[in-house]
């Protein structure tokens, strides 16, 4: 909405007929077009989880799926808590001299940096993930066990969402071809604002050349760090 509108304000002026042509007219096709797929996103995705790298199916979508995510979200909730008394064990402060992240391939851990490391030497409550240049990974007995019944209610809830994100990716899959039209008119689009900055922001002026000039011998444009490719 925002681009069109901006299309629309730049289509005032002398050629106007084909910047509508070109642009602005295939642009308010397509986006009546998407009208319907963005609806369909934004019932069955659950667009908060996207933020975590974790593409998953609204649990609103299921009785299933929310029981599942509410055991999901409680777990996530004693983090913080469980961060506190980990520094607080460490004699250190949370969020700042410790942390609490996660990875796919470790889950949840804690972090200090290697400056802070001689905290962890006489801790044996806590165990050592990896050390690496930016830090100390490691884990205590509780954080261990919920990254094992995250990982057992994550797997349950992908097994549950699985037939129906196979019905949502079929119904995406119709808009391949809306989909490559934005494409084609974005790439367009891309590539003339493109040329034009550069026109307009040339050190000396920039004339335009007949396509015919470039089927002479020795001719042709010469593109260094050009954004597009292929004109």
């Amino acid at each position: 909405p925002n681009l069109l509108a901006s299309m629309e304000k730049a289509a005032e002026c002398q050629h106007a007929a084909l910047w509508n042509e070109q642009y602005t007219s295939p642009l308010k096709r397509l986006q009546a077009e998407f009208e319907n797929f963005l609806q369909l996103v934004q019932h069955t995705v659950d667009l908060e989880q996207v933020a975590n790298h974790e593409f998953l199916i609204r649990a609103s979508f299921d009785d299933n799926l929310q029981e599942c995510r509410e055991q999901m979200d409680a777990l996530l909730k004693q983090l913080p808590d469980i961060l506190s008394k980990a520094a607080r064990t460490l004699s250190l402060e949370a969020n700042k001299t410790i942390k609490l992240e996660s990875t796919n391939q470790f889950g949840h851990f804690f972090r200090v940096t290697r400056k802070e490391e001689k905290a962890l030497r006489n801790a044996k409550s806590f165990t050592t993930l990896d050390a690496k240049q930016n830090g100390v990974r490691f884990v205590n007995a509780r954080l261990k066990d919920i990254n094992l019944e995250l990982q057992h209610l994550t797997s349950t809830y992908n097994e549950l969402q699985s037939s129906l994100a196979a019905e949502v990716l079929k119904i995406a899959a119709g808009y391949a071809e809306p989909l490559l039209s934005l494409s084609e008119v974005t790439a367009h689009l891309d590539t003339i604002v493109s040329f034009a900055h550069v026109s307009a922001n040339a050190p000396v002026p920039c004339i335009a050349t007949s396509p015919r000039e470039f089927s002479k011998p020795h001719r042709g444009i010469s593109k260094k760090e050009a954004l597009v490719p292929c004109f």
